[in-house]
């Protein structure tokens, strides 16, 4: 007969001390929690910290202390709030998957956007949920993302696959953005590098794909859905 715990047949097992447990308990998941919203996060914090097998190890509101707070604390899974100051919850995801890939992101947004989800799961993102979704969804996703699972809200993810796709290009859509900012196009092109010529072309293409009346209804419309 095989012996499963590699020791003689003839020789007696070790002995049972006081406080001794035969259960082997799986290390706990580390989860560092992103969000600009305080009562928000601490509220994440709150419900993660019932979870025997989930341990917050460190929280933020800044975008820029994600990467670092993940190597620091060998994150297992960052949970991203989507509208963090300075960058988009994707483009942290994006900079989290190509710095430190061993911590992957789950993103939490207020509304459910189809374009972010889609932006999000091509940034490299492994989960993105809406903030309403309840606490013990929440953990076991966490959970899932950590075993290498892939979670979306699945209402999203069938708007995503049905939903209008975003017309504008790249560039069409980083003008936009700049002219959502209420800047002139002289500044758009002197940040781009452009003519003033080229970035009203580029508006005007942004308008009539968009069938806006004017820049402020491309503005409108860009940012209902998502595209901004």
């Amino acid at each position: 007969m095989s012996d499963l715990f590699s020791q003689s047949e003839d020789a007696p097992p070790p002995p049972l001390t006081r406080g001794t447990s035969l259960t082997v308990r799986n290390p706990l998941a580390k989860v560092i929690v992103a969000d600009s919203e305080h009562l928000v996060r601490g509220a994440i914090m709150a419900l993660l910290r019932f979870e025997p097998d989930l341990e917050v190890v460190a929280d933020t509101d800044r975008s820029d202390q994600v990467v670092e707070l993940a190597r620091r604390h060998r994150a297992a899974v960052a949970v991203i709030d989507y509208n963090l100051p300075g960058q988009t919850g994707a483009e942290v995801a994006r900079e989290l998957a190509a710095k430190y890939p061993s911590c992957r992101s789950l993103i939490l947004a207020s509304r459910g956007c189809p374009a972010h989800l889609t932006r999000s799961i091509e940034a490299g993102a492994s989960g993105f949920l809406v903030k309403s979704t309840p606490a013990e969804h929440l953990a076991d996703a966490i959970r899932r993302i950590e075993a290498g699972e892939r979670v979306v809200d699945s209402a999203l993810a069938v708007d995503a696959l049905l939903g209008p796709r975003n017309p504008l290009t790249t560039r069409e859509t980083e003008i936009l953005q700049l002219v959502a900012t209420g800047i002139n196009v002289t500044v758009i092109a002197r940040e781009l590098y452009l003519t003033a010529g080229t970035v009203r072309n580029h508006i005007s293409s942004v308008m009539t794909k968009l069938g806006a009346r004017n820049r402020l209804d491309a503005v409108r419309i860009g940012t209902q859905q998502g595209w901004l």
